[in-house]
C-alpha cells in the first residue's frame, strides 16, 4: 500500500498546506475519510486549507468535499492537479467551486504567500516563482524568458541603495 501524507505550515500565511494521496484501494481514496489525516490537519489548529491531490476527481475532491463539510475554509491550486482527461478535471473543478472551495492558480498562490515583494522574504519567492514559470515556460512556451523579473530584481536593489544613501545623507 502507498501512502503518502504532507502537511506544510508557512509561518508568514494564515493557510496550511495538506496533500494526501493513498493507494488505488477504495477505502483510501478519500484522505478526509482517514481518521489520522484529519486529526493531524485538526492538531494544526489551522481552518484555512489549501489542498492538492493527485487526481482531481477523486483525490482532490473527496477530500475537499470532507473538509469543507467539517467547516474548513478551503482552496486548492487548480493547475497543479490533473484529471484523467481534460472533461473529469473540469467537471471536478465545477463540483469544488459548487460546494464552496476556492480555485487559485500556482502563480496566484506563490503571489498570496509572499505579498510583500519588498520584504526580507522577496528574493526567495522570486526564485520560487521564476523557477516555476521557466518550467511552465519551457512545457509550453507561455512566458517570456525572465529578463522582465530580472529588470524588476535590479530596479528593487537600486531603490533600496538609493533608499539607503537618502537615508545616509539625513
Amino acid at each position: 500500500m502507498i501512502k503518502i501524507t504532507i502537511f506544510i505550515c508557512f509561518p508568514f500565511s494564515s493557510s496550511f498546506v495538506c496533500f494526501s494521496f493513498s493507494s488505488s484501494e477504495a477505502a483510501d481514496l478519500a484522505s478526509w475519510e482517514d481518521k489520522a489525516f484529519v486529526d493531524a490537519v485538526k492538531k494544526t489548529g489551522h481552518k484555512r486549507l489549501v489542498m492538492c491531490g493527485i487526481v482531481t476527481e477523486v483525490c482532490l475532491a473527496y477530500a475537499v468535499v470532507g473538509a469543507l463539510e467539517d467547516g474548513y475554509e478551503v482552496s486548492f491550486v487548480a493547475d497543479a492537479v490533473s484529471g484523467l482527461t481534460r472533461e473529469t478535471h473540469d467537471i471536478a473543478v465545477l463540483r469544488l467551486i459548487q460546494a464552496g472551495a476556492a480555485p487559485n492558480t500556482t502563480n496566484a498562490m506563490i503571489a498570496q504567500w509572499f505579498r510583500d515583494w519588498g520584504g526580507e522574504l522577496a528574493p526567495a519567492a522570486r526564485e520560487v516563482i521564476a523557477a516555476f514559470l521557466n518550467e511552465i515556460d519551457l512545457l509550453t512556451g507561455t512566458y517570456p524568458c525572465f529578463e522582465v523579473a530580472k529588470a524588476a530584481d535590479a530596479r528593487a536593489a537600486g531603490a533600496g541603495a538609493a533608499e539607503q544613501t537618502h537615508a545616509a545623507a539625513k
